[in-house]
């Protein structure tokens, strides 16, 4: 076959037209596709005043920035801003109050959305600053906005905020307490306006401080917090908790300690679910300790001291004598060699007369036995000399303690070994010089009363005890005296013995290896001239300090004293028994053979600053709970309370005068100082 000239040319030249008429083709179909039509799926926000300038933003698909305008209800927005073919912003003109219709009209075409914006003239929230506070409230929050001048009411979440002050476009509020994120609504007369989640309350842990521990005895404490989204989960992000508590995720710690006797200082951290998620910490201060006993309280626990042996006998019960005033060794033998012994006779008198054991303690030297004559000062109201100084010759204390424990042999149930030797108008001598007098008087009287119990010296501050150990004193005492007397000038309150003043005592036994001495206080109550002096504080005081002594494991307390003038009083010779008296007995009442499950719980608070519960149960299904507010006050006569909703399965409450009152259910009971005894059955 014969091929024409240029035929290959040819091809060549139709393929290449082909070519360029496809492309060109491809060309204009994909240039009229890019050019469809805007359209419109929302506005946000949706709605604002009718006089305009809001700034909203638009969202839907095939914008173009070419020619392009916003209307709203027809007119045209003030102002347009292109930001990608799906999104655009625009700041809204006047337009009179309703819903309109939003066009995006641009160089390829038109589109709306019917009823995509309202005008109105209610409130409108722009910002809310801050958005986000302590659950506790009180801070001022800034609602901007428009229409603001009329608004009459702002809920944050169903919470009404204090208005302080409003304006065409702010209102200035003080936020309610409240939790979690909550929705912030303005009214006025022309309507309302929510921001859904506007306002979001900070997670917050409320719980203050945990109830310490005691070694080997089952413990559980919750810990409690608000705001935040939940489920919450609870760690320990520092420090650790005692061998055997565990922190469950849901803040309870719990478990049966088998620890030091120490401090311990965890820092828990809870965090929400909210995103991104929030999360805060708080270190916690508590102890873990020993001593306390869930067994029937017994009558030997209320100790009482009488001042005079010659007034009344008290008309409260108690369980045993405390010492009697004016019977140490400088009123026993003022000259060396010569006794009088009637004093103290009248006491141990007294105590066998009623079946009560009865203890004997010294404080001071005769002068005739004083190293130191210049230590030596009248008692104050007597014409008995005594002296703060070192004895001259130990065996002039030998001979004493001899004469003493064998007359009254068998009937003198324990020897305190001195009355707070820390204190400056008891001794002024060194510690080593204690150590050799206490060791003098210990070893006589194991010699002569092998049964009689022996207390170690009542100092009211730890690190002198602990030096006194250190150096010698006898650590094979019976027991641990301590002396309860709250800090007047710091903490003129009860719940010292919660505190420092059995806390130190514990801490510093257990770095002595002394945990196996009971615990005994000799002598509290409040304090001497700078107590508090309202007799309803001091009335609220009496069952606070028993039923506290008894949760720490103080297993005898010697309230000092039934008719001392300053310390103490329950009962005057002008005025009879105190509102402070009764309430003692009333106490008493409530706690003699009553078993305390577990330590009393101060719910989250501090030593000091407490809800505090104390449970106690009898058999017969019987329970009971004694609560009180230490936040609270009393002064002038008025006892200020706070709302406290009792367990349904209490039926009744009984004041600290005896008074009984019935509690229907759902009910509320007010608390203060003054405790009452929540019960869901009669005795």
């Amino acid at each position: 076959m014969t091929r024409l000239p240029g035929s290959r040319l040819l091809r060549s030249v139709l393929s290449r037209t082909f070519v360029l008429c496809s492309f060109s083709a491809a060309l204009a179909l994909s240039q009229f596709a890019y050019a469809q039509a805007p359209t419109v799926t929302s506005v946000t926000p949706n709605i604002g005043p009718t006089g305009g300038d809001r700034k909203v933003t638009i969202k839907g698909t095939n914008f173009v920035n070419s020619a392009l305008s916003v209307k709203f209800g027809g007119d045209a927005a003030t102002s347009v801003t292109f930001v990608s073919s799906v999104q655009l912003t625009a700041i809204t003109p006047a337009h009179a109050s309703g819903s309109v219709a939003v066009a995006v009209s641009d160089s390829s075409g038109n589109g709306s959305l019917p009823n995509a914006y309202t005008y109105t003239t209610g409130p409108v929230i722009y910002t809310i600053s801050p958005n986000s506070g302590k659950p506790a409230g009180g801070n001022v929050v800034k609602l901007d906005g428009a229409n603001l001048k009329s608004v009459t009411s702002v809920l944050f979440g169903t919470s009404a905020a204090t208005i302080q002050s409003t304006g065409p476009s702010e209102v200035d509020v003080i936020a309610p307490s409240g939790a979690g994120s909550t929705n912030v609504t303005v009214q006025n007369p022309q309507g309302k306006y929510t921001v859904n989640n506007g306002y979001n309350y900070l997670l917050s842990i409320t719980t203050q401080g945990l109830d310490d521990c005691n070694n080997d005895f089952p413990f559980s404490n919750t810990l409690n917090s608000v705001g935040g989204k939940p489920p919450l989960t609870w760690t320990v992000s520092s420090g650790k908790l005692p061998s055997g508590l565990t922190l469950s995720t849901s803040g309870i710690v719990s478990g049966t300690p088998n620890d030091q006797i120490n401090t311990f200082t965890p820092t828990f951290k809870v965090t929400d679910s909210s995103t991104p998620k929030q999360s805060v910490t708080k270190q916690m201060i508590f102890n873990n300790l020993y001593g306390f006993q869930p067994i029937p309280i017994p009558a030997t626990f209320f100790g009482m001291s009488i001042y005079d042996q010659n007034n009344d006998y008290p008309s409260v019960p108690f369980g045993a004598l405390g010492k009697g005033d004016g019977t140490s060794w400088p009123f026993i033998e003022q000259v060396q060699g010569v006794y009088n012994w009637t004093a103290l006779d009248e006491y141990v008198a007294l105590a066998q007369k009623n079946g009560l054991s009865f203890y004997w303690v010294n404080a001071n030297i005769p002068p005739w036995a004083a190293a130191n004559p210049k230590s030596c000062s009248f008692y104050k109201g007597t014409n008995i000399a005594a002296c703060t100084s070192m004895v001259n010759n130990i065996n002039y204390l030998d001979t004493f303690i001899n004469a003493l424990v064998a007359r009254y042999k068998g009937q003198i149930a324990m020897y305190e070994l001195w009355n707070e030797p820390n204190v400056p108008n008891v001794f002024t001598g060194t510690i080593p010089q204690m150590v050799e007098l206490t060791q003098h008087i210990y070893n006589d009287v194991r010699a002569g009363d092998p049964a009689a119990l022996i207390a170690s010296p009542s100092s009211s501050g730890e690190d002198w005890m602990e030096t006194y150990f250190q150096d010698g004193g006898p650590e094979d005492v019976d027991l641990d005296d301590i002396h309860g007397y709250p800090d007047v000038a710091n903490h003129d309150v009860p719940e010292a013995i919660n505190g420092f003043r059995s806390v130190n005592v514990k801490l510093t036994n257990g770095q002595l290896g002394l945990t196996n001495l009971p615990i005994w206080d000799s002598e509290g109550s409040w304090g001497g001239d700078a107590s508090n002096t309202d007799p309803d504080f001091r009335a609220s005081y009496v069952p606070r300090s028993l039923l506290l002594h008894w949760s720490v494991g103080i297993q005898r307390f010697y309230w000092y004293g039934w008719d001392e003038p300053v310390w103490g009083t329950l009962w005057t010779p002008t005025g009879g028994i105190t509102a402070a008296g009764t309430a003692y007995g009333v106490a008493e009442g409530w706690m003699l053979g009553a078993t305390m499950p577990y330590p009393c719980t101060m719910n989250g608070g501090t030593y000091y600053l407490a809800i505090y519960t104390c449970d106690l149960t009898r058999s017969g299904g019987y329970e009971a709970r004694a609560v009180w507010d230490s936040t609270q006050s009393c002064k002038n006569g008025v006892c200020t309370t706070s709302s406290y909703t009792p367990d349904p399965r209490y039926v009744q409450y009984e004041d600290i005068t005896g008074a009984v009152f019935p509690i229907s259910p759902g009910e509320t009971v007010q608390i203060g100082l003054k405790p009452i005894l929540l019960e869901n059955q009669n005795p």
